[in-house]
């Protein structure tokens, strides 16, 4: 036996011998930074971090305490298009929403592991990607951002175009409502990530909604009267001057027509394509979602905000909605559970 082993294994005695919260903590500052792993490309790119995960390979004991902490802490965000990408009829109508994620087909479930600890998915074909369903199950908290565009030909969760019109007071055309709810209603995004999300144990899912859906106030020319514009929809609008001028009324009011415009999509998608969702679901042990809101916007750009349900300018009857969706996701968990909420620390993985 050499030195240089007898003094690892020494050193590994003394490092078991700390407490678990210290060892935890060590565990934390190796694996968890950042305390997320970024799927989505929504944004046009996928953002890689390396991580260190040598320590899962130094024992039997560090390797589970650490796996445990890594699947139970670390945050897993996907994209609407790592679910979208599953559906044909959809990947057909939008070459863009492309599988860059799962090596297998998640919709088929996870396979019961062989007595040699692997998962055969046979004869299910591989993907292009390199998430096993079995790893991805393992993760308890997950972020789905759903962020739409209507009309863009590059996006990867792309709408079909859809303008909405808006008339004075902010009232939202009926007629391009009920095209819209028939889009939305058409998506199997919720549904499929539910038969995902079934074979987890326990999951935290946050869901955050940004729908970019332009309104159109309807204007034939600067002396087409005052339109919408003098109507505050409650949200901010920092920086914009309003003059006098037909040409700078015209400004505000598509300004706050196509905040109008957003406002009602966001209230569509909660009745049509959110409510009543995951109702066969009862691994997930917790539901939250946000909006992205527009907190400043002028002609040279805008900010955003992400919010709860709670928070967001919603109007009451669909935070109700939400509401109750949430305690309906959550009690099913419980039902499954006994009643009682799950534990702070993670189950045993795979």
């Amino acid at each position: 036996m050499t030195t240089s082993t007898t003094l690892s294994q020494g050193q590994m005695c003394h490092f078991t011998r700390l407490p678990l919260e210290i060892r935890r903590h060590i565990y934390r500052y190796v694996l968890l930074s950042p305390p997320t792993i970024v799927l989505s490309c929504t944004s046009g790119t996928i953002r890689k971090v390396e991580r260190s995960v040598s320590i899962l390979r130094v024992n039997r004991t560090i390797s589970t305490e650490a796996v445990s902490l890594f699947y139970s802490e670390l945050t897993i965000l996907l994209g609407a298009e790592h679910i979208l990408c599953l559906d044909e009829e959809y990947r057909l109508s939008n070459p863009n929403c492309t599988n860059t994620l799962w090596r297998h087909n998640p919709l088929r479930g996870v396979p019961e592991m062989n007595d040699q600890g692997m998962f055969h998915y046979d004869p299910d074909p591989v993907m292009e990607g390199m998430l096993e369903p079995h790893i991805f199950a393992q993760f308890r908290n997950v972020v789905l951002e759903a962020h739409f565009k209507s009309g863009d030909e590059e996006s990867p969760c792309k709408l079909p175009p859809v303008e909405l019109d808006v008339y004075d007071g902010l009232v939202v055309d009926e007629e391009n409502i009920e095209e819209l709810r028939d889009v939305f209603e058409s998506l199997r995004l919720f549904g499929d990530l539910g038969n995902i999300l079934a074979s987890s144990k326990r999951v935290n899912l946050v869901v955050e909604l940004w729908l970019n859906i332009d309104g159109d106030v309807g204007y034939t020319g600067p002396d087409a009267g005052p339109g919408v514009g003098g109507v505050d929809d409650g949200l901010a609008i920092i920086g914009f001057d309003r003059g006098d001028s037909p040409t700078d009324r015209i400004a505000w009011d598509m300004i706050l027509a196509i905040r109008a415009a957003r406002k009602r999509a966001v209230e569509v998608f909660i009745e049509s394509a959110l409510a009543g969702c995951f109702t066969h679901t009862r691994t997930i042990e917790s539901f939250t979602f946000r909006v992205f809101e527009e907190i400043w916007w002028t002609p040279a750009g805008n900010e955003t905000r992400v919010v709860d349900s709670e928070d967001c300018c919603l109007p009451e009857k669909h935070k109700k909605i939400l509401r109750e969706l949430k305690m309906g996701i959550e009690s099913n968990f419980r039902a499954r559970h006994g009643g009682k909420r799950g534990k702070k620390e993670s189950e045993k993985v795979f």
